[in-house]
């Protein structure tokens, strides 16, 4: 599934990123015509623009806000590198005419340009080859995700649980006992490992998954033993071609207009001048 991360952090990365953080309100930057590089508050030049150290605060404190993550290194110089696509875009909307005198119409610009590049990939006409290259290489992209129906319940003590496994094992169910309690929020019928996730956690699902369909485990975590046991299991499967040739098309102009955008963001960053401050 990692193709499919990538995928979705890109449109994160470029959507989200660059017209969510200025649409949020930040004002992230404003030009000056006598700026001194070394004594002001800024974390870098965009072609002698500077961007606030203030404004990256900011948009830290979004991203850290949006995201599950832990704030680490790699983030912070991921919402910089944000930013600084975002005032190249702001350049070149300048550069074609365009006038900005506050954060939405600099918001506009953004989108516009980025629209700009929509437009053009969704004017692509693909050929059935590509849209077949396409599929098989980004099969993730079409996948039904994998489905459990399970059971689970709660042990004080490992030697109950090994009873309880046992019994499961043997005669499918479990016997009365005090010491063990079945969770009644787990909801009776087919679950992704994502919504599985949400009411055992990470460790449960990551075991469950290689799993077949009538096993039952435990998992001892925060000081608790978990029986689940696995009645019914889906594998993951992937949708006909034949039957998705319209959802096919458009993720192949999507995939199209997300790379368009990075080149004609990366051409930019290329041809422009960038300063760095060690503030990060």
């Amino acid at each position: 599934m990692k193709k499919r991360k990538t995928h979705n952090h890109f449109i994160f990365l470029v959507i989200g990123g660059l017209i969510g953080l200025i649409l949020a309100g930040y004002g992230i930057f404003e030009k000056t015509s006598d700026f001194n590089f070394q004594n002001q508050n800024a974390i870098a030049l965009v072609n002698d623009v500077p961007i606030k150290n203030e404004s990256y605060l900011r948009a830290l404190d979004r991203y850290s806000s949006d995201s599950k993550n832990k704030m680490d290194d790699e983030n912070r110089a991921w919402v910089l590198q944000r930013l600084i696509e975002e005032e190249l875009l702001v350049q070149r909307g300048f550069s074609l005419g365009m006038i900005t005198s506050d954060n939405d119409v600099r918001g506009a610009i953004v989108r516009t340009l980025i629209s700009s590049i929509n437009t053009e990939a969704e004017a692509i006409v693909p050929e059935e080859k590509e849209l077949i290259d396409f599929y098989n290489n980004n099969k993730e992209r079409f996948a039904y995700p994998a489905t459990y129906f399970i059971e689970a319940w709660v042990s004080k003590t490992m030697i109950d649980t090994q009873i309880a496994i046992n019994q499961l094992n043997n005669n499918g169910s479990i016997e009365s006992n005090k010491n063990i309690k079945r969770l009644e929020n787990i909801p009776n019928g087919l679950l992704t490992l994502k919504k599985i996730t949400e009411y055992l956690g990470p460790s449960i699902a990551s075991e469950l998954q290689p799993l077949s369909e009538g096993v039952a485990f435990s998992h001892y975590v925060n000081n608790r033993w978990y029986i689940i046991q696995i009645n019914q299991k889906n594998e993951e499967s992937f949708a006909p071609i034949e039957n998705i040739q319209i959802q096919l098309k458009n993720e192949y102009i999507r995939d199209q207009a997300d790379k368009r955008l990075r080149a004609y963001i990366d051409n930019l960053k290329e041809n422009a001048s960038i300063n760095y401050l060690n503030k990060r």
